[in-house]
This record gives C-alpha cells, sequence and structure tokens, in this order.
C-alpha cells in the first residue's frame, strides 16, 4: 500500500467534477491493487485532526485498513463534515470506523418560529469591541468554547486570535458586576453563546431574540449537539428544517 501526494489535475475526472482546484488542499493518491484518492486539508484554528473532504469516490473504495494507513500516513486523527442528506456517505463513514461524534444545525427563524414568549425581561447591556470591558466579556465565551470542543477537536489558537474571530458586538447581562449570560451579535446572527447562570439564561435569550426581531425580519443560530446552551437556545423555537451537519471522527 502506497500513498502518494499528488496535483489536482492528476485526479481522476470524476473527482474534479466534484470539486475545484483549491489552493488549501492536498490531494493524494492511495494505490493498492487499485487507485483510490482523497483530499485532505486543515483548520489553523482546530488543528488537532486533518479533515477529509467528505466525496463518495474516497469512501466507498477503500477499507478501514485504508483508513487506518491514511490516519498513519497524516499522523493525525481524521476528520469529515458531511451534510445529513449524504445517506450512502454517512454510511460508508460508519462501516470505516469512523464515530459520529457531533451534529450541527444551521437556522433561521422568525418570531412567529417562537415556540413560547413568555418569559420576564431581563436589562441586558451592549459593549462594542472598543469597549474596555469586551476584553473580560470575550474571555467567558473563550473559556466556554474551550470546553465544548475539546472532545471533537481542541480550539489551538490563542487567546488573542479568539478575540479576533468574534463579531465586534456584544449582547450580555450583567448583576452585581458578574457576567450572568452573553450572546455576540453578527447582524442578525447570533453565536458564541456562553451562559453563567442556567436559572436566567431561556429568560436573556428570549429577551436578546425580540430584541433582535425588533431589527430584523429573522435571526440565523448555529448550535452543536455538544453546546447545551446553543441548543437551548435553537429548541425556543419551532423545527423548521431537517438539515443537519453531521462530525465524524477516526483515530
Amino acid at each position: 500500500m502506497v500513498i502518494t501526494q499528488i496535483e489536482y489535475k492528476n485526479l481522476s475526472n470524476e473527482i474534479r467534477n466534484q470539486i475545484p482546484d483549491n489552493e488549501t488542499f492536498y490531494y493524494y493518491k492511495l494505490s493498492d491493487k487499485i487507485d483510490s484518492y482523497f483530499i485532505a486539508y486543515d483548520n489553523i484554528f482546530h488543528s488537532n485532526n486533518k479533515y477529509l473532504f467528505p466525496i463518495n469516490e474516497t469512501f466507498s473504495n477503500i477499507k478501514e485498513s485504508h483508513i487506518n494507513a491514511i490516519k498513519k500516513y497524516l499522523n493525525k486523527p481524521l476528520q469529515v463534515m458531511v451534510e445529513s442528506n449524504k445517506l450512502d456517505l454517512i454510511n460508508n463513514l460508519k462501516k470505516l470506523g469512523f464515530i459520529l461524534k457531533r451534529e450541527t444545525y444551521e437556522r433561521t427563524f422568525t418570531r412567529e418560529d417562537l415556540i413560547s414568549n413568555e418569559y420576564e425581561q431581563v436589562s441586558i447591556k451592549i459593549f462594542n469591541r472598543d469597549d474596555k470591558e469586551f476584553k473580560m466579556i470575550t474571555k467567558n465565551a473563550y473559556d466556554y468554547y474551550l470546553e465544548t470542543h475539546k472532545d471533537i477537536n481542541p480550539f489551538t489558537g490563542t487567546f488573542d486570535d479568539f478575540i479576533e474571530l468574534v463579531p465586534d458586538k456584544v449582547i450580555c447581562q450583567i448583576e452585581n458586576k458578574k457576567i450572568n449570560n452573553l450572546i455576540f451579535v453578527d447582524e442578525n446572527e447570533l453565536c458564541y453563546i456562553t451562559c453563567n447562570d442556567v436559572n436566567s439564561f431561556i429568560d436573556f435569550s428570549l429577551t436578546v431574540a425580540n430584541k433582535m426581531f425588533n431589527k430584523f425580519k429573522s435571526i440565523m443560530i448555529e448550535a452543536d449537539s455538544t453546546d447545551k446552551f446553543a441548543m437551548t437556545l435553537k429548541m425556543l423555537f419551532k423545527e423548521n428544517s431537517s438539515e443537519i451537519y453531521k462530525t465524524f471522527i477516526y483515530g
């Protein structure tokens, strides 16, 4: 069994029809009686795993011994993220020994999607990147982000990297100089949700959601199954989609 890095032009026509040439991708040929191809790439902020691009041609033509050889060659656990409607690909991943570790829900909701709008409005404050409190607030989100990703593919950037990644505006509930809850806001998207007070989280979430609906017709949320507070926020709304992104790990 031989693994060789190759150029995009040397991939099979079938693969080139599925994916364009991309300077961030590494293309490989695995030779063992018949040739198979796979594509790998990196995430500089989650660098413990090596990502494999989910093309059917890779996972339908190889065995688990091949996947193990790829893992050893790349010297990292392997990670694949795939849409839930790619059933054949998902079945092949499972047969090859990949384990489902996370499901991600990207949703867009309107006010009419709220299951219940009964809540006790809480006092909230908005901080921007230039505010002196921003760094301290972001540290709360950073600590929680580390926790929710450690069992999948840990964040390997620095705190300074994380500060650069988050949006410029954050909405907080602060009582007695303590941050109870926070949500970063990027236009109509709610992200990097963090909770330090479970008892007030739903009221905080609905306070923020209704404030957003006063400005936007809809709001966007990305919730990982490993993030209980993002999932709690998502479940305040009626489910309106069956789309799920599944993360599989080998290693």
